[in-house]
C-alpha cells in the first residue's frame, strides 16, 4: 500500500507535513522505501498509527531496517504478533532477542526538558533529559516483565529497550558519556581540578552519581544496570534517527549500552554498529566506534576510548 495515499485520513502534523509539504520530497521517498522493506514486519494497524502517531511508529520501523542493514534477521512472526514486544531478533546461539522501542517526548510540567532558547547561552537541563530516559526504560522494563509472566517472552532470552531521544531537546549529547549510559550507570557531570602557578590540571574525570531529583525532590536512580530488577535487561540502544533529519547511514547513530548484571549477556561486538559502551572487570567504563561496511571502501578499525575516572 501507498503509506502517503492523500485519500487515507490522517491527524498527525509530522505525517501531514511529511506527506503533503514538496520540499520533504527527499524524506518522505525515504521513509517510503523503509517501509517497503518494514512492511512484511509490520502488524496489521502499523500504516494506521503511522499517520495518528508519526514518531513513535517510525522509530521503531527505523529501528528493525537499520537492524536489518546492520545484518541482523528479524522473525517477522514475532513482529507481527500482537501483545508481544516490539521486535525480535534471530540471533544464532542466541536463540531470539526481544526488543522493545519507545521514542519518549520532553515531557510536561515542571520536569519537562526545556526548548533551548534562541540567540542567547543557556545551560543544558541534563537531570530533566535524564529523568525522562531513565522514566522511559523504566515503562519498558516493566511491560517486557509482564511479556516474560504471561509467557510470551523466556527468562533465559536476551531483551533491549530501544530508545529514541528525538523528541527531547538536547537529547543528543556531545560529550564522551552519552546521557544514555548516564541513565542507567551512576556516572554523573565531568570535573577538573587545578592547583598551582601557573595552574596545572591535578585529576580529571566524572563524578559518581546515583540519582537526579525530580523537581519536587523525589529521587529518581540512575544506576539501574547495578539493581537486580533490570538484570533482564541485556541492555539498552539509543537514537536520535528522525524522517526529518535522515543519518547519513542506517544504525550509525546508534548508542549501544550493555548491562554489566544482566542474566542474559550480548557478545562484545553482537552489533557491530556505532557505538558500544561497556563496563569491563576494573570497573571501567570503555567504547568502541563501529565503522560501516560499505561496498567498495575498505571497513576503518573502530576506536576503543577510556575517560579517566568514568565509573
Amino acid at each position: 500500500m501507498n503509506l502517503f495515499d492523500p485519500s487515507l485520513e490522517a491527524s498527525d502534523e509530522m505525517f501531514k507535513a511529511l506527506r503533503d509539504l514538496d520540499h520533504l520530497r527527499f524524506p518522505r521517498h525515504l521513509v517510503s522505501e523503509m517501509w517497503q522493506d518494514y512492511s512484511p514486519y509490520a502488524e496489521a494497524a502499523f500504516a494506521g498509527e503511522m499517520r495518528a502517531k508519526f514518531h513513535q511508529r517510525f522509530w521503531e520501523m527505523y529501528l528493525a531496517v537499520a537492524l536489518m542493514k546492520c545484518g541482523k534477521v528479524l522473525r517477522p512472526d514475532e513482529c507481527r504478533r500482537q501483545n508481544a514486544p516490539d521486535l525480535c531478533i534471530e540471533e544464532g546461539y542466541l536463540g531470539r532477542i526481544w526488543i522493545e522501542a519507545i521514542a519518549p517526548t520532553q515531557g510536561d510540567g515542571p520536569d519537562a526538558v526545556p526548548l533551548s532558547p534562541l540567540n542567547k547561552g543557556y545551560y543544558i537541563a541534563e537531570e530533566k533529559i535524564i529523568l525522562r530516559l531513565t522514566s522511559a526504560i523504566a515503562i519498558k522494563r516493566d511491560k517486557l516483565e509482564k511479556h516474560t509472566v504471561a509467557g510470551r517472552v523466556r527468562e533465559n532470552e536476551p531483551c533491549i529497550i530501544a530508545v529514541n531521544g528525538w523528541l527531547i531537546p538536547e537529547s543528543d549529547s556531545h560529550h564522551y558519556v552519552p546521557y544514555i549510559v548516564k541513565s542507567v550507570l551512576p556516572i554523573g557531570q565531568r570535573f577538573a581540578k587545578l592547583s598551582g602557578e601557573p595552574l596545572t590540571l591535578v585529576e580529571a574525570g566524572y563524578k559518581y552519581r546515583r540519582l537526579v531529583k525530580k523537581a519536587k525532590g523525589e529521587p529518581i536512580p540512575t544506576d539501574s544496570f547495578f539493581n537486580p530488577m533490570y538484570s533482564s535487561l541485556s541492555g539498552v540502544l539509543f537514537s536520535r534517527a528522525s524522517a526529518f533529519y535522515p543519518q547519513p547511514s542506517f544504525g550509525s547513530d546508534f548508542i549501544f549500552v550493555h548491562n554489566p548484571e544482566a542474566m542474559m549477556s550480548l557478545p562484545k561486538g553482537w552489533l557491530k554498529c556505532g557505538t558500544e559502551f561497556w563496563v569491563n572487570a576494573k570497573g571501567e567504563l570503555k567504547s568502541k566506534r563501529w565503522a560501516r561496511r560499505e561496498k567498495g571502501r575498505r571497513p576503518t578499525k573502530g576506536l576503543k576510548r577510556t575517560p579517566e575516572g568514568a565509573a
